[in-house]
């Protein structure tokens, strides 16, 4: 491997560790802002205490054999729960970077003068329930 892609490698390890404290950082943010998102956690939560089984397969530590109707029945809520929490947390990252652009662009002055008072972060940043209900 060359020298340029050793380069490479290391820049793409230092964005991806600050990736990771961020997504960290921003998911604890919209747990404590979306009570939908912090229902869902709770949920899913609460199905893998209830069900040791469905937990040790999912962590790694077990493995999937049969399962009862009613693990069963707890492992499709858990996947439902989880589409819901990547549409919640699509939804908070599109509004966050839509807010962070925008106060971006209101500093560097491209933004016009009668839009300058607004905080575009605390309007959509945190999570989008300002826009969601408006439409």
């Amino acid at each position: 491997m060359g020298k340029k892609h050793k380069i490479i490698r290391k820049i793409a390890k230092v964005i991806a560790a600050r990736f990771v404290d961020a997504d960290s950082t921003l998911r604890d943010e919209l747990y404590e802002i979306s009570d939908t998102y912090a229902e869902l956690i709770d949920l899913n939560g609460a199905i893998l205490l209830e069900h040791p089984k469905l937990f040790e397969a999912i962590s790694g530590e077990g493995e999937i054999t049969a399962l009862s109707a009613q693990e069963h029945e707890a492992l499709l809520g858990f996947i439902c729960n989880g589409v819901m929490l990547d549409r919640e947390w699509a939804l908070c990252l599109y509004f966050r970077g839509f807010a962070e652009c925008m106060e971006y662009l209101k500093s560097s002055g491209v933004i016009k003068q009668k839009y300058m008072d607004m905080n575009f972060i605390e309007i959509f940043g945190k999570y989008p329930s300002a826009l969601m209900n408006m439409l």
